[in-house]
């Protein structure tokens, strides 16, 4: 008679404890050094969530022929806002009209607003004080015009967010052409991180 041979499929006990302890442990080592990051990377998506919207803005006014603007409003929670200025090229009239909702920079959790964090000067060029409300557009707002510029030398600026962990980005556009530039503050410097 024949000795049949039988396989056994499946884990034993011990090879199973082993396993759950391994992934303990790195649970254990990962889980707290992604939470301690967790601040940035929202403060990071915040960011570039008002970069798109600001290419956006630009896009649109180039697309459309009219004027484009991103409004922002400081607070607790600050927001912003795409505005079609419509045809008579004057915004706060009845012709305006609300490309996307408010963003709500709240809505992103772990202390996200206007603000500068731990930075110790602003991202311009002379690295002067910030404005008070952390927006240095002039009315709060940033205006694309149907060639995708800035309507003049006046409107350049930026917009300043910040986390509870003192991170800082800088969003702006340093020149009337329109371009947009987004900075992260590293020690004692500003970075572009597009």
């Amino acid at each position: 008679m024949k000795h049949r041979k039988r396989h056994h499929q499946g884990f034993t006990l011990v090879e199973l404890m082993v396993c759950l302890a391994v992934i303990s442990i790195a649970a254990a080592i990962g889980v707290p050094s992604f939470l301690n990051q967790l601040p940035d990377l929202k403060l990071k998506g915040a960011a570039r969530d008002l970069y798109s919207s600001m290419q956006k803005a630009r896009l649109l006014a180039v697309k459309t022929n009219t004027r484009h603007s991103i409004v922002f409003t400081p607070g607790a929670p600050g927001s912003y806002q795409i505005i079609n200025i419509g045809p008579d090229a004057v915004f706060g009239t009845a012709d305006d009209s609300a490309v996307q909702a408010p963003m709500d920079l709240g809505a992103y959790g772990y202390g996200i607003n206007y603000g500068c964090g731990s930075t110790t000067r602003n991202a311009t060029s002379s690295g002067g004080k910030f404005p008070s409300d952390f927006i240095s557009y002039r009315n709060n707002m940033v205006t694309f015009g149907s060639d995708g510029m800035l309507l003049n030398a006046g409107t350049v600026g930026y917009v300043y967010l910040t986390n509870v962990a003192n991170t800082c980005f800088a969003l702006g556009t340093p020149t009337t052409t329109g371009h947009v530039v987004l900075r992260r503050w590293y020690t004692a410097s500003w970075q572009d991180t597009n």
